[in-house]
């Protein structure tokens, strides 16, 4: 069984950090990142009437309050990003966190979350640090999960460091989750418009990378589905299952959840129709399974191979949507047996697949999503493309 990391970093100690730090300066050559994108990006701090109300383990309780002390009943705004990838074009680099700051500023939201592969540079613990102070100056809540560019091993070093680094910084709502679930980043964001009543329930998930030969006997898997996408564990699943029934317990049976994840789950493809050759329908024709209420398909689903049952369990718990990223140019909202399937709005210029496409950039996709919910509990979505701010 491998040990924890925590526990081997502990065990460690100094002298083991200090061999660690040398072997990362003969891999880099001794070369220094020089992004810098948080002195090059100009942002400014849009502040936050969002307070946290209390924490648990793998939880954050926050809410709106008025000047007074109040709860507000106006509306909580967020905007969500993904895919940014953040990487080795400083230009690119400083266009695409450009870009999400004015997106920011422009709608001054209560909260922003990022579903993943966002810093994927060859120094990403300075540059995630970097990116959280940038977040930080601009006195805004945030949330991260992990995305298969990130994430390598569910449980490796470099991935423990950027979530704890990250982690600590006062706006950051990110939390490492249950030690004996897999993966680091599942936690929980609970949205309240009053001391006794919750407006929205968030669930955030590491959905991995690749399916590992390990996971084989435990999921009755064969050798093919090796280094396939990756999938939601039972022990995740349990977790989000057993957490909304505490929180309908303690809040009442009305509470309705929300699921953030990196890698789409099998469903996403359901309700989408392909043609002869597995390509998606040009425009992203739905079937008789869904509703299309936005956006196109131009790319297949990126999801795991093995269904492992998440969708089910969030159905049958409630859940009221699914957010994803990872492929790139998919940017749909599909309702498929009353839950709503969500591509959030990717932002990055230094992604893949965008090539399809031989469009001039006043008709490129990257942008971002914003989510207004009601004090009644309703939503609403729109897409901000990063082209009308050229």
């Amino acid at each position: 069984m491998r040990r924890p990391v925590e526990e081997t970093i502990r065990e460690a100690g100094i002298n083991g950090l200090l061999k660690l730090g040398c072997t990362v300066h003969k891999l880099t050559k001794g070369n220094k990142p020089d992004m810098m994108f948080i002195k090059n990006v100009n942002h400014s701090n849009i502040g936050s009437s969002v307070r946290i109300i209390k924490e648990t383990d793998d939880s954050t309780y926050i809410a709106k309050i008025n000047p007074d002390g109040s709860y507000s009943q106006d509306d909580f705004t967020i905007v969500l990003a993904t895919d940014l990838h953040i990487d080795r074009d400083k230009e690119l680099v400083n266009k695409t966190v450009g870009m999400l700051v004015q997106h920011l500023e422009a709608v001054k939201p209560d909260l922003l979350i990022l579903t993943g592969d966002i810093i994927v540079t060859d120094h990403q613990q300075i540059d995630s640090v970097q990116f959280a102070q940038l977040l930080e100056e601009m006195g805004i809540y945030w949330a991260f999960v992990f995305g298969n560019h990130e994430a390598r091993e569910e449980k490796e070093f470099h991935k423990y460091f950027m979530l704890k680094n990250m982690a600590k910084f006062e706006h950051c709502l990110t939390k490492f989750g249950p030690s004996d679930l897999f993966g680091y980043g599942n936690f929980f964001i609970n949205i309240m418009n009053g001391p006794h009543s919750l407006l929205k329930s968030f669930a955030f998930f590491d959905s991995g990378r690749d399916i590992y030969e390990r996971y084989l006997d435990e999921y009755g898997l064969t050798k093919d589905y090796v280094n396939s996408y990756d999938f939601i564990k039972t022990n995740q699943i349990n977790w989000y299952v057993n957490k909304i029934k505490s929180l309908k317990d303690e809040y009442g049976e009305d509470v309705k959840s929300m699921l953030f994840m990196h890698i789409p789950v099998p469903e996403y493809a359901e309700p989408m129709d392909f043609d002869e050759n597995a390509q998606p329908i040009p425009a992203g024709k739905p079937n008789e399974k869904g509703e299309l209420l936005y956006g196109e398909m131009h790319e297949a689903v990126g999801c795991s191979r093995y269904n492992s049952g998440l969708f089910d369990a969030a159905k049958e718990a409630g859940a009221e949507a699914f957010f994803a990223g990872h492929d790139h140019i998919n940017d749909y909202d599909v309702l498929y047996k009353g839950v709503r399937l969500i591509y959030v709005q990717m932002g990055g210029y230094e992604i893949y697949s965008m090539d399809k496409f031989d469009l001039p950039e006043s008709e490129w996709m990257q942008g971002a999503t914003v989510m207004k919910i009601h004090n009644d509990g309703s939503f609403d979505l729109t897409r901000r493309y990063n082209r009308d701010m050229l």
